[in-house]
């Protein structure tokens, strides 16, 4: 559903956060319920990934539905916006656009949008 980038993206994010407030978004989404979940980028990244495409969908939606008051969870606020403004780049790359705290779809994932049949030729455009 997600590129690895967006959820590495999600996992800086959280980084960004108050420890026990991203414990707790960790238990709500991706349903995990170790306590001793790595504060570091790539043990963020397994920890969302073993939870799921829906625990990550979830993670993600609350982020753009409560984004100022999350924030206030974040002890230095501009690098919460800086890791928040990358997640919506990454968002945007899968498909995914943020419209007043809504998260709303607007194409294809790229993914999906990748092999794509030129009409004046008859050989597969390769974007990979």
């Amino acid at each position: 559903m997600f590129s690895r980038q967006t959820v590495a993206a999600i996992a800086q994010l959280l980084t960004s956060l108050d420890p026990s407030f991203r414990l707790t978004l960790l238990y709500k989404h991706p349903g995990t319920t170790r306590e001793d979940v790595p504060n570091k980028v790539l043990g963020l990244m397994e920890t969302l990934v073993y939870g799921g495409d829906d625990g990550i969908f979830d993670l993600v939606k609350e982020f753009v539905t409560n984004q100022s008051s999350i924030r206030t969870e974040a002890p230095t606020r501009y690098v919460f916006d800086e890791r928040f403004e990358d997640l919506e780049k990454w968002l945007l790359y899968d498909g995914w656009r943020i419209e007043e705290r809504r998260l709303i779809r607007v194409g294809p994932a790229v993914a999906d949008a990748a092999a794509i049949q030129d009409s004046s030729r008859s050989d597969l455009i390769s974007w990979t």
